[in-house]
């Protein structure tokens, strides 16, 4: 019993004391984290929200172009370079901000203090290039440069530059390469026209992957003294020079174009061709050399955009948009040995063809009207003519008050094997009423004529016979009489 109340005595006095030394561990423990994150926080670098401008995102492709004597065409290509930029500009209030910081906690001059702008992260979407390297672009520096803008004598803002380069393999599914530049010596052109054509395939991708050409910023074209003069090109000024001689020991010149837009034709049919004409003519034993530089808009990585984040982690709005651009540049060689020159002919050619063949009218009884057409292009059907356009011009009335006048236009194409001829037929007439809507009798005419592009004799008379069986079935239809 005396025991027990011994230990009830004794209690209160116990826990006095174990009260006391858990409120000693609590403050000791306090006091500890409190002195941690103070140190902590003094060595955190100072939180910094400059000016952002200048995101650009710039990808580099170099190729070579060669088309030897045989007609091999050949595409080389080396991996894919890029570069994301930025600048930061920061000004006195930045100094002024870190010039605090180290004056609250008593940082002598010597002592390093650091400060942090967030980190630049590049928006990508999966693209057909293999993009795995992490491409988040940290700010941390030594603040001295930005201390300097508190003090007076300093200039009244300072930018610096950041930067990030990277490579990634060429895409599989471009392995033709993104531009391709091809030679032809222009139709019906005496051998005095030479074509350049700069191609940007259309590899299938989705719309935000494919790379449009924004401008051609150089074209640089030798070709041989021995060709003649230059005198008409297209596609604005150009500057001329010698370069002295080529592979073959020649003579050469090199023109230049410059700072070339795509119209939006050459835009939506993706390709640009260049044209030179010559004093004399072109040789087919020689070739054409050069350089290609162009801009084009997007990158195959699927970089889109950049975003900034701050210090905190937080996105920063306000940011001007990333320029994001592809960049390639290309050397070619391109031999014209196994350029085909072609012509067209335009077939009846009043001034050299005879009598017969010149008869490019056929006459007949028929009545100019809707079912005179439809037997037209029935038959045009039947002997695989492709009709692209059928269109009729507004009827007139002629000198007599029963009289109407009417004409059709019919355009379009007949394939000879693979060999395109296009024709055109343009049907008139008159039509004779008696008091009824239709009319009872009239009169048909139709003239014809072809044209198509040969490269040797069998090709030119080609066309020579489309326009004959045309004629004839159009002859059959209208009445046999001319």
């Amino acid at each position: 019993m005396v025991s027990g109340l011994a230990v009830l005595t004794a209690a209160p006095a116990l826990g006095i004391v174990l009260a006391a030394l858990g409120a000693g561990a609590a403050w000791w423990a306090y006091a500890h984290v409190r002195r941690y994150s103070v140190r902590a926080r003094g060595s955190l670098p100072v939180a910094m929200h400059p000016k952002v401008s200048g995101l650009r995102v710039t990808e580099r492709i170099q190729t070579g172009i060669t088309l030897d004597q045989e007609g091999d065409y050949q595409v080389s290509r080396n991996a894919m370079r890029g570069t994301i930029e930025a600048t930061l500009t920061y000004n006195r209030r930045d100094g002024q901000r870190i010039q605090r910081y180290r004056n609250q906690r008593g940082r002598r001059p010597r002592d390093d203090v650091r400060y942090s702008a967030g980190a630049l992260v590049p928006q990508v979407r999966p693209g057909p290039g293999e993009l795995k390297t992490d491409l988040v672009i940290p700010t941390e520096e030594a603040a001295s440069e930005i201390l300097e803008l508190a003090e007076d004598y300093a200039p009244a803002a300072r930018r610096k530059t950041i930067t990030r380069d990277y490579s990634l393999p060429f895409p599989r599914d471009l392995s033709v390469g993104p531009l391709w530049v091809t030679p032809s010596i222009a139709p019906a052109s005496e051998k005095h026209v030479l074509e350049l054509e700069i191609q940007w395939p259309d590899p299938g991708w989705k719309k935000e992957y494919k790379l449009e050409v924004d401008v051609v910023e150089s074209l640089k074209l030798r070709v041989p003294f021995g060709w003649g003069k230059i005198e008409v090109v297209n596609h604005g000024m150009v500057t001329i020079a010698p370069v002295g001689s080529g592979d073959e020991g020649q003579p050469r010149q090199e023109i230049t174009w410059t700072h070339l837009v795509p119209n939006r034709s050459e835009a939506e049919t993706r390709r640009m061709t260049l044209t030179v004409q010559f004093g004399d003519q072109i040789l087919a034993q020689d070739s054409v050399s050069g350089s290609l530089e162009v801009t084009m808009k997007g990158a195959l990585s699927g970089i889109y955009g950049l975003q900034m984040y701050g210090a905190l982690g937080e996105p920063r709005g306000g940011t001007a948009k990333a320029g994001v651009k592809t960049r390639v540049t290309t050397e070619f060689s391109l031999s014209l040995a196994n350029i085909t020159y072609q012509s067209v002919r335009v077939f009846p050619d009043r001034v050299t063809t005879d009598g017969v063949h010149g008869e490019d009218v056929i006459e007949g009884p028929a009545i100019p009207g809707d079912e005179t057409i439809i037997e037209l292009t029935n038959m045009l059907s039947d002997q695989e003519f492709y009709v692209k356009r059928i269109a009729e011009n507004p009827p007139r009335s002629g000198g007599r008050a029963n009289v109407m006048h009417r004409s059709w236009d019919i355009a379009g194409r007949h394939y000879d094997g693979v060999y395109p001829v296009d024709f055109h037929m343009v049907v008139s007439g008159e039509e004779v009423h008696e008091g009824d809507v239709r009319p009872i009798s009239g009169h048909t005419r139709v003239q014809i004529s072809v044209q198509g592009t040969y490269v040797d004799d069998e090709m030119h008379k080609i066309v020579e016979d489309v326009w004959v069986g045309l004629r004839e079935a159009t002859r059959a239809i209208l009445g046999g009489r001319r």
